[in-house]
């Protein structure tokens, strides 16, 4: 899919992200950049909240979560929404990472929280170019 292909979807349709995050900077940061670009992002402060939201608002495209978080941590948020959307595409945007392989089958990416959004954002494209170019809708 050629950019202008890409940027015309995306005048079209508004994929969602639900991002998870237990510091609301991070959401209002991604909120502010993200939807300039044509994404439609609800936050969540926790996992649990994530689920809940996941339940409530779904479908989301991406979910974008941290991995220290009260409540429900990152990991077990994306065990739990691969159970419900095993189709869903799952980053995980934190600082931190140990890199354990029993998390793997849940997580498609992980991205070192950055102030600079640039590789999230290129992340994100790149698992919507994947998706499109599948023939499946996102």
């Amino acid at each position: 899919m050629c950019q202008e292909d890409f940027t015309d979807y995306m005048k079209i349709n508004k994929p969602r992200i639900l991002f998870v995050h237990d510091d609301l900077s991070w959401i209002r940061l991604a909120r502010e950049e993200m939807e300039e670009e044509g994404y439609e992002i609800v936050g969540a402060i926790n996992g649990e909240m994530g689920i809940r939201l996941l339940h409530e608002k779904g479908p989301f495209d991406i979910i974008v979560t941290d991995l220290h978080m009260p409540v429900m941590d990152g990991f077990k948020l994306a065990e739990i929404a691969k159970e419900v959307d095993h189709d869903i595409r799952i980053i995980l945007f934190s600082a931190e990472y140990f890199g354990s392989d029993e998390f793997m089958p849940f997580i498609d990416a992980h991205i070192v929280c950055s102030a600079d959004l640039s590789e999230l954002k290129d992340t994100i494209k790149f698992f919507i170019k994947k998706n499109l170019k599948k023939g499946e809708k996102i």
